[in-house]
């Protein structure tokens, strides 16, 4: 679905349209950072800073999540993460983000 500015696209159109992304050249990491920040300004935009909870799943949308809550925190909103998933897991995910590999 499309509107001329946004697309709604199904689970298996993200992820293919974040691995042509990562293919052409475009690092994961930075795509985290691009899609967090989104999200921060806009609940911003849209809101008044109050004490909020972001949910991160153990999916591609769980960086963006932290991405999102590091700059609400850092624009001097209370910010707690809860994480859907084993933290263990965390770690793993970071060094093939940065590394340019598919963890977003």
């Amino acid at each position: 679905m499309m509107n001329g500015q946004t697309a709604l696209l199904r689970v298996r159109q993200m992820a293919e349209a974040d691995r042509l992304t990562i293919a052409a050249g475009i690092p994961a990491i930075d795509m985290m950072e691009s899609a967090g920040g989104a999200v921060a300004r806009e609940i911003g935009r849209r809101w008044n800073a109050r004490p909020v909870i972001v949910l991160c799943g153990p999916g591609n949308n769980g960086g963006d999540g932290f991405v999102a809550a590091r700059h609400l925190a850092e624009a001097g909103w209370p910010v707690r993460i809860a994480l859907l998933g084993p933290r263990d897991h965390l770690a793993a995910r970071r060094v093939n983000t940065r590394s340019g590999g598919a963890g977003h």
